[in-house]
């Protein structure tokens, strides 16, 4: 079912205005700064709300901002959620992944996966599109994240599980891939390779 979801962000589009790699120091200042623009508790604010008001760099402070600002929610309480959505008991999983939500609601994976939920058991609820528009301005702001030429583009996620996220909704299969890893002062530097082409991911790791 995610494969449905990745290859639908595929049809609908994925190109996004390259800023380049983001500038953790200052995102991490300004989501913590109560004057700024980026202040975290005022672009959560506008994301639960009016998600698509949000700007790509604003989506980049929400993003990359996330560690400083982030609650997680209980291990075991997401791998419930998840073992709910790979034995296709979609409507348990969105009322589980719901309440993940109200406590950690910057989270691309929990997002995208009561998406393929959404689209399979409650396609009518008017929460599955606003869900939708969340997810991609975190997508569009990771993918506006990309360096390099167009044959071997990096970008910079928060976790190795987005790395296969922004890879499949440009058609690539990472488990086909072979994987080289390095570690880089910000995390950890992902390069894939299958054949000709390539893709690489910078991994940021919490100090926390």
């Amino acid at each position: 079912m995610f494969r449905t979801l990745l290859l639908f962000l595929m049809i609908s589009g994925t190109a996004v205005q390259g800023q380049g790699k983001p500038g953790m120091a200052d995102i991490e200042h300004n989501v913590q700064d109560s004057a700024s623009v980026y202040f975290h508790e005022r672009l959560l604010f506008r994301f639960l709300t009016l998600p698509s008001l949000l700007s790509t760099e604003e989506g980049r402070h929400l993003y990359y901002g996330q560690y400083k600002m982030r609650k997680r929610n209980p291990a075991e309480e997401e791998r419930a959620f998840f073992e709910l959505v790979s034995a296709n008991k979609c409507r348990e999983a969105i009322a589980a992944g719901e309440q993940l939500l109200k406590t950690d609601p910057v989270n691309l994976e929990i997002l995208g996966r009561i998406l393929q939920c959404y689209s399979t058991a409650d396609r009518e609820n008017p929460q599955g599109p606003h869900r939708f528009t969340q997810f991609r301005i975190l997508l569009d702001a990771a993918l506006s994240s990309a360096t390099g030429p167009e044959t071997h583009k990096t970008y910079t996620v928060m976790n190795v599980v987005d790395e296969y996220i922004l890879a499949g909704t440009q058609g690539i299969d990472l488990m086909q891939f072979r994987r080289r890893s390095q570690a880089v002062p910000e995390g950890m530097m992902d390069h894939w390779r299958k054949g000709r082409r390539k893709i690489s991911f910078l991994v940021i790791y919490s100090e926390e």
